[in-house]
């Protein structure tokens, strides 16, 4: 059902709601609390949390500063933990955490607008729900990047990552076959043809070089459109700017920041 892997323990959660622990457990960190009705884990340092089935957390191992004694309440809905500070989520959206705050990592941000969580070595991350990023703790001068386009997040020993909502699939946007529809599934194999046969010219097709060989309307930026086709996002590729394939505000992180040279003035 859920597995979790800490410095040096590891824990398992059962389909029947127990736990099993496993490795080093010179702090009880590997012996979980009987029971039956977890339905989360996660392993730190040399503690663990679980998350029990009506909101409650349990905790156990090393409590030198705390870590390993959740405050009381039912309304829990996440847990993750680090070397010795232990985050929760609750329902209403705000953060709780114990344990050190040597490098506030233990002074999460406040608000009720959080969706996810991720602690790491001596900092942690949250998602909030505009998409946005909050991160607390030692973050060694690096914050987390601006947006609001965000879906998940991941905080580890120093340094963290973020995944981003699916971008607009803007690789090709030309209307290859005269069909005055851009972006399906004729364009693309129209213009996998142009690659592989040669002869003829399709212009203002292509805005990006997905596969950063220097080259427009390559047989990658093809495939790709041919892919999200074929896997039902064919609608997410957007018209092209007038008469032309040219690159979208934002294009840069994925290699496309100018368009073609064809398409100058587009």
């Amino acid at each position: 059902m859920a597995i979790a892997a800490g410095a040096w323990h590891s824990l398992a959660l059962r389909r029947d709601g127990s736990i099993a622990g496993w490795r080093l457990d010179d702090q009880r960190q590997a012996k979980p609390p009987d029971g039956n009705d977890f339905v989360a884990v996660s392993a730190g340092g040399a503690h663990s949390l679980a998350l029990r089935s009506d909101g409650s957390v349990a905790g156990w191992g090393l409590n030198y500063v705390g870590q390993a004694k959740p405050p009381t309440g039912d309304d829990f809905v996440a847990i993750d933990v680090n070397l010795a500070v232990s985050v929760a989520l609750r329902s209403d959206g705000s953060i709780a955490c114990w344990g050190t705050n040597s490098f506030g990592e233990g002074t999460p941000p406040s608000g009720n607008d959080f969706t996810a969580i991720s602690t790491g070595g001596y900092h942690s991350l949250a998602l909030r729900k505009d998409g946005s990023i909050a991160g607390w703790g030692n973050n060694r001068g690096v914050a987390p990047p601006a947006g609001n386009d965000f879906v998940a997040v991941a905080a580890g020993d120093s340094h963290g990552m973020a995944l981003r909502a699916s971008r607009r699939l803007e690789f090709v946007r030309g209307d290859c076959n005269g069909d005055g529809n851009t972006g399906g599934v004729t364009d693309a194999v129209v213009l996998l043809i142009a690659n592989f046969i040669g002869g003829f010219d399709i212009p203002c097709l292509s805005a990006c070089d997905t596969d950063g060989n220097g080259n427009l309307g390559g047989v990658t930026d093809a495939i790709l459109l041919l892919s999200a086709n074929f896997l039902g996002r064919g609608d997410d590729i957007p018209a092209p700017y007038p008469d032309c394939g040219a690159a979208l505000p934002g294009d840069e992180t994925l290699g496309c920041a100018e368009p073609p040279a064809s398409c100058a003035g587009g």
